[in-house]
């Protein structure tokens, strides 16, 4: 099972928060931006406690690092 962080802004910007949980990245990544409105995030996924995944979403778009 993934599950998908994201980072949070303002006043909550030192922690990540668990946002979905999905059985590919591909599902985590859609469940939390196929209908995102924000114009940045970062993220993380883990599978188990390894991080599988790390990147950001900008304008519609998914950069991973």
């Amino acid at each position: 099972m993934y599950m998908i962080y994201v980072k949070g802004w303002g006043e909550y910007e030192e922690g990540w928060y668990p946002q979905v949980a999905g059985k590919t990245v591909l599902d985590v990544k859609e469940k939390v931006f196929k209908n995102c409105q924000n114009k940045y995030a970062e993220y993380y996924i883990k599978n188990k406690n390894k991080i599988v995944e790390k990147g950001f979403y900008k304008d519609g778009k998914m950069v991973i690092r």
